[in-house]
């Protein structure tokens, strides 16, 4: 099984070696400016440290026990899957089998998985609030808002109680 899968991988990379234009590629390398490049390769890299972090912050004093390099793995392999699978939540659930694997705790991680998208959620929704409430002199802006407030605040109140009921107790 294996060695199909190698073999397949190879093939393939072979294949679209060929298709690419490296010419294109490496002049758009040289243009690129590499101080620029490296601090963005240094973003993506503290920035997977921090979703890896943040993951074992939620699934800390639970049966799941897994390392700080493991989760960083496992987010690679997530992101990785997220790009081919439809929707962002299959790397959620590509990490979701991953953590849990022969393992007890998988309604626990799919609660601390939901805790996190209902938490991302509630950040863009204020900062989609910010412009409504900055431009009130705008009146298409403001009859915008009179429209779309109370349905966010009611998904807000939403996301509040099943964050609540998260974190209640048994």
């Amino acid at each position: 099984k294996r060695f199909i899968q190698i073999a397949f991988s190879l093939s393939l990379i072979i294949y679209l070696s060929f298709k690419v234009n490296w010419n294109d590629i490496l002049v758009s390398f040289g243009k690129a400016s590499f101080l620029y490049y490296c601090i963005s390769m240094l973003a993506a890299l503290l920035g997977m440290l921090v979703v890896a972090n943040k993951y074992l912050l939620l699934i800390k004093n639970t049966e799941l026990e897994v390392s700080l390099p493991r989760m960083i793995v496992i987010n690679l392999f997530s992101g990785f899957y997220a790009m081919f699978l439809p929707s962002n939540l299959s790397g959620g659930v590509v990490r979701w089998y991953k953590v849990t694997k022969s393992k007890q705790g998988k309604g626990l991680f799919l609660a601390a998985s939901l805790y996190e998208r209902l938490i991302s959620i509630s950040i863009v929704v204020l900062i989609g609030l910010v412009p409504l409430l900055l431009y009130a002199s705008n009146p298409k802006i403001e009859e915008f808002r009179g429209q779309v407030l109370p349905v966010l605040v009611f998904i807000m109140l939403c996301i509040t109680m099943t964050i609540l009921y998260l974190l209640a107790p048994n």
